[in-house]
């Protein structure tokens, strides 16, 4: 279990543990589900675990890199700014023969995405952060929850949803993900 998830908050932070320690543990928290998500549709996922450096998450199928992630996990207050975005592209860039992909929860600059699709980089909006229950209910006290959710069963239904919508709509229908890149 996390410092975070273990945390007892203090009335007046805007964190419910020290940030550094809430930006990590938010931060892995929807990257550990992803490579959960990716290695039920039968792909070997690497992790990153060095936040700054390289992309979040490579996913091979049959020994081939066939998609890289940057993933953010950030509330409806968070802004891409330029300085995260060139890190990004540049991340994502290194990849030449795969899918590239940047997964980000709540809404961001319509130009900074498009800078970014200006790359041949894919854009997946889940639409909310997710939280472990403890830091969630650090939030709901302050009726600060729009855009975020508890990380349970069903939200991890809903982002393997939004996946293979993802993986639908780009790639036809696709049944089996070994087919994806054959």
């Amino acid at each position: 279990m996390s410092k975070c998830s273990r945390f007892s908050p203090k009335p007046d932070s805007r964190f419910p543990c020290d940030e550094k320690t809430y930006m990590h543990c938010v931060g892995r928290l929807l990257v550990g589900v992803l490579k959960i998500i990716l290695q039920e549709l039968g792909c070997r996922v690497d992790v990153n675990h060095q936040q700054s450096n390289g992309v979040d998450i490579h996913v091979f199928v049959d020994k081939r890199r066939v998609i890289v992630l940057e993933v953010v996990n950030w509330n409806i207050t968070c802004r891409l700014y330029e300085t995260r975005r060139e890190n990004i592209i540049a991340n994502l860039s290194q990849h030449e023969k795969c899918h590239k992909i940047f997964l980000y929860t709540n809404p961001l600059s319509k130009n900074q995405l498009g800078k970014i699709e200006e790359r041949g980089i894919h854009l997946i909006q889940l639409g909310f952060q997710i939280l472990r229950q403890p830091c969630y209910e650090f939030f709901q006290e302050k009726s600060w929850v729009t855009g975020r959710k508890i990380f349970t069963n069903s939200v991890k239904a809903e982002i393997r949803s939004k996946i293979l919508e993802y993986l639908d709509n780009e790639y036809y229908a696709i049944k089996n993900l070994r087919f994806l890149f054959t």
